[in-house]
């Protein structure tokens, strides 16, 4: 089908400002991030945006995507939210990746003992819990 014969229920679209009305969507690369997110996008990894992409052609099903046999469509090496194709990192590279995580695990968890409200937390689980009001 070609760009000029779209079918009836093909949507228009008005940019702000004109009379005119197109069915062509906005231009992708004039919305600023503000409007992105006020539209329900937000940024996130692409191997996760291709997983549930799968996970959405798959049916919701995870087993499907796991299953999958379309080896030609584009993200099937993606599917797993892996990159295959990327270089093994280096042995180096994982043990700084591995010290970086135990430190942030230890500033968590220094936090979250220090915090005002982990004694108000110890004090309501001591006491059998917190009585909501409603």
């Amino acid at each position: 089908m070609s760009e000029t014969a779209k079918p009836d229920w093909w949507p228009l679209y008005h940019e702000e400002g004109s009379t005119e009305f197109s069915r062509i969507g906005k231009d992708w690369r004039t919305l600023r991030v503000a409007e992105l997110e006020a539209l329900g996008h937000r940024k996130r990894p692409l191997l996760s945006l291709i997983r549930q992409n799968c996970i959405d052609c798959g049916g919701g099903s995870e087993a499907e995507v796991r299953q999958c046999a379309i080896a030609r469509c584009p993200f099937w090496p993606y599917r797993m939210n892996t990159n295959p194709i990327a270089a093994p990192q280096s042995e180096e590279r994982r043990t700084a990746s591995g010290e970086r995580l135990r430190r942030l695990r230890t500033k968590q968890a220094d936090f979250a003992e220090n915090s005002p409200l982990a004694s108000s937390f110890a004090a309501a689980e001591a006491s059998g819990g917190v009585e909501i009001a409603a």
